[in-house]
């Protein structure tokens, strides 16, 4: 059986970073725009992320003019701790994290006093390196909204291998005790500990630091902690970061007055620290980031290149960039994770373990078939724990692995427990991307992720495939009032849990129009797109000489019509001929 395992295992980690980065560029325009709408519909309880850090953000107006009047009444500058961490998450103790990954841990630790920090940790394989993520200062893992917390992340990170444990700094979420940046080293200390405790050597475990989570991961290293290796991601000086908040928020010279009284953040020098340390260290950061000049960016920078490390600009400002941190790896860090363990993880086991769930027909199939064999290869090492229906469906593709590659990423867009099916012919089809005028792009095909929530039982799937329909009827209208894309500002998708723009939607429109010369082809994808995204199975079926699009509803295949006057060109789009209307 070990030999057949071994035979089983097929390298399935040759994607071209430069255009997966171009497609999560994309993704992260369209998921803040959703994230925006979303976070208008979400109850007070559950103040989202954004709210939170204008709140924060006015907060620290009054900060500004308290600091104003002590930077001219204190004979003494820099006397007082800066309020650097804000109120984030829900505050109870009792919070639950089954919104987390099956297998997910509440995690406790004892301070000195007696006040505990609480978080989760979040199991992989066993004998996993164990990712420590140190959080920004808005930062919470008990945060109601999915793209405010960690559970995306988290995730992925275990699908590819890696534990990870979070923790909540004192005074936020979960956590007892009250908000203060004088409380940041002794936390982070009981957070390494617990982590080096769970790893099983420092030389697992592996520093991930969001903004002032970066400050988190310096006094880490100032401290002693010698882990396998370091992500800053948009780092910032402890020396600057209020200042700089308050610059950009407000003005340069105000910024400048409120930061007088204050002291920095902490008492380090994480420039000085990184060029110390001999750590393997990737960096990513906004390539403009208002919580940094240039002169800081640049020692950064070079300190970190001094010491054999790697610094990566990404578009996108300060909060941007740390918002998208929240939802998966970019390609350069899991590059960095898998060089620090290049034989992480086992792979002939994973084989193993998935074999073990599927039927034995396909278990045969994959004895013989070497195309299968890659595909079955792919889900272990990339999506091992991914629902044992799903996981049928993506070997028995008649498919090349790369393409599996591309929809285990799309399905990690989503949670893993969905409820959405149980059938593996209906995810047959819904993960059949094969079309008449080609395969569907799936550049666009990711910013339809799945459902974030569990759909209502198919007996009640009749208003959502409605719902479907009332979205493919505002492509139809050219009379709609948002100008010459015929889009509604807002259009909610069917699972009450995602919203996707007009503008977002038409982006995707126009990338599928500008490569089809025929506008039902079009049309046709795009429909399926959203249908795929809905967890809607699909098919074509070919009635002499054309192809129509049917969904299945209730038991029962039906037509979608795709036939009304074709919508005026958008200004965004290519050119002319590339949307005629060839019906």
């Amino acid at each position: 059986m070990a030999a057949r395992v071994s035979e089983l295992v097929a390298p399935a980690r040759a994607t071209s970073d430069a255009k997966r980065q171009r497609q999560l560029d994309v993704r992260d325009v369209v998921l803040d725009d959703r994230m925006s709408a979303r976070s208008r519909r979400a109850a007070p309880k559950s103040m989202s992320f954004l709210r939170r850090l204008v709140r924060s953000s006015a907060r620290l107006g009054g900060v500004v003019v308290v600091g104003v009047a002590l930077a001219f009444l204190l004979p003494t500058p820099g006397r007082f701790a800066p309020p650097a961490l804000f109120e984030a998450g829900a505050r109870r103790r009792d919070f639950s994290p089954d919104h987390y990954p099956p297998g997910t841990e509440q995690v406790e630790l004892s301070l000195v006093g007696g006040e505990r920090l609480r978080g989760v940790f979040v199991p992989s394989d066993p004998g996993a390196p164990v990712v420590l993520h140190l959080l920004e200062s808005s930062g919470s893992v008990t945060s109601p909204l999915r793209f405010a917390g960690y559970d995306s992340l988290l995730q992925n990170l275990a699908d590819v291998g890696f534990a990870s444990l979070a923790v909540d700094y004192r005074g936020i979420g979960a956590s007892d005790g009250e908000r203060s940046v004088t409380q940041l080293a002794l936390d982070v200390d009981a957070m390494w500990n617990e982590a080096v405790r769970r790893a099983g050597g420092p030389d697992h475990v592996v520093l991930r630091g969001l903004s002032l989570g970066t400050l988190s991961v310096g006094i880490a290293l100032a401290n002693g902690a010698k882990p396998a290796g370091v992500v800053l991601i948009a780092p910032v000086r402890a020396e600057t970061v209020v200042a700089n908040f308050a610059a950009h928020f407000f003005a340069r010279p105000l910024g400048w007055l409120s930061s007088a009284p204050f002291r920095p953040v902490i008492d380090l020098d994480l420039v000085a620290e990184l060029a110390r340390t001999r750590v393997p260290i990737l960096a990513i950061a906004p390539a403009d980031d208002e919580l940094l000049d240039a002169d800081e960016t640049a020692s950064l920078r070079a300190a970190i290149v001094a010491s054999g490390g790697r610094w990566v600009d990404r578009d996108g400002d300060h909060v941007s960039v740390v918002a998208s941190a929240h939802r998966d790896c970019r390609p350069e860090e899991l590059v960095f994770l898998r060089a620090l363990y290049p034989e992480w993880p086992d792979e002939a086991a994973r084989v193993h373990a998935v074999l073990a769930r599927l039927p034995q027909e396909l278990v045969e199939r994959c004895a013989v078939d070497r195309a299968a064999r890659a595909r079955l290869a792919v889900v272990a090492t990339q999506r091992p724990r991914e629902k044992t229906e799903v996981v049928a469906a993506l070997v028995a593709l008649d498919v090349p692995a790369e393409r599996v590659e591309q929809l285990v990423r799309w399905r990690r867009s989503g949670r893993i427990d969905d409820g959405s099916r149980t059938d593996a012919s209906a995810w047959l089809s819904i993960l059949d991307t094969r079309d008449p005028s080609g395969e569907l792009p799936y550049e666009q095909l990711e910013l339809f992720p799945s459902p974030c929530t569990v759909l209502r039982p198919d007996s009640e799937r009749g208003i959502e495939l409605a719902c479907v329909d009332a979205l493919i009827e505002t492509l139809r209208d050219p009379d709609a009032p948002t100008g010459d894309i015929g889009i509604p500002a807002q259009v909610f998708l069917p699972s009450n849990a995602r919203v996707m723009s007009g503008v977002a939607l038409a982006l995707v429109a126009d990338e599928v129009r500008a490569t089809l010369p025929k506008e039902l082809d079009a049309r046709r994808q795009l429909a399926r797109m959203l249908l795929k995204g809905e967890h809607i199975p699909d098919r074509i079926v070919r009635r002499g000489e054309e192809f129509e699009l049917e969904a299945f509803e209730c038991g029962v295949w039906r037509r979608v019509e795709l036939e009304w006057p074709a919508p005026p060109r958008s200004r965004s789009a290519g050119p002319p001929g590339a949307r005629a209307n060839a019906e």
